[in-house]
């Protein structure tokens, strides 16, 4: 028995499962259609990135196909299709900020929050799409106060027409 090259492992692990990132990506995009489209997508990302310092392989799917799903949104949607997804997958309404005006995000938080981890896991949920679930356990920052702060420069931004 020879050992397994990263792209077998990565085979294996979309074969094992594959039922939890269509549950994971349909829940993102509510469309089975598209939430295949996302995981065959991660799946190609994965082999292309190749796996190099990946440790915990389940985290990294996810991260994967959420990415995945994000970009597929946003490709639909700047085609000018209407579809629903999950909410939090754009805490900032994306589709109404054009890509130049997310430095213009980033700067609003940096203006309106101090130099702090939150203020860091902040720029990461909004301007690189990062979960708050995911800052909550990285950086001990509770998904409440990412929350607040995420209401409050909506609030900023609204004022301020970016």
């Amino acid at each position: 028995v020879g050992l397994m090259t990263f792209e077998d492992t990565v085979e294996q692990y979309f074969r094992n499962n594959y039922n939890n990132m269509f549950k994971q990506a349909k829940g993102i995009l509510k469309d089975h259609h598209y939430a295949e489209d996302a995981i065959q997508d991660a799946m190609y990302q994965a082999l292309k990135y190749g796996g190099e310092g990946v440790e915990k392989l389940d985290g990294w799917m996810g991260m994967l196909v959420y990415n995945a799903c994000r970009s597929l949104a946003k490709s639909i949607k700047n085609k000018g299709i209407t579809m629903e997804v999950d909410p939090h997958l754009f805490p900032v309404d994306i589709f109404d900020t054009a890509p130049e005006n997310l430095i213009d995000v980033e700067e609003a938080v940096k203006s309106l929050f101090p130099e702090s981890v939150e203020r860091k896991a902040l720029i990461l949920w909004v301007v690189k799409g990062y979960t708050p679930a995911e800052l909550s356990k990285d950086f001990g920052v509770p998904q409440a106060k990412l929350y607040k702060m995420w209401r409050e420069l909506k609030e900023t931004l609204k004022k301020n027409d970016l």
